[in-house]
């Protein structure tokens, strides 16, 4: 996958990880909220493995 965006999102409660991506080329995540309960199992909001060119700005993770 190549030059995705992700912008102005409001992730919630995920079971798992919020955004999962394996082998991107060129992604930007800019100003996205993480909302997860700090007794969740597995918090993890980005998850970028073996991917190039990742950009993470303005984004909050404590909702």
């Amino acid at each position: 996958m190549r030059s995705i965006t992700y912008s102005g999102v409001w992730l919630r409660n995920a079971a798992n990880f919020h955004v999962a991506m394996n082998r991107v080329e060129g992604a930007t995540f800019w100003s996205l909220t993480i909302d997860s309960p700090a007794d969740a199992r597995n918090t993890d909001g980005i998850d970028v493995r073996a991917s190039q060119d990742v950009t993470i700005t303005h984004t909050d993770p404590y909702g």
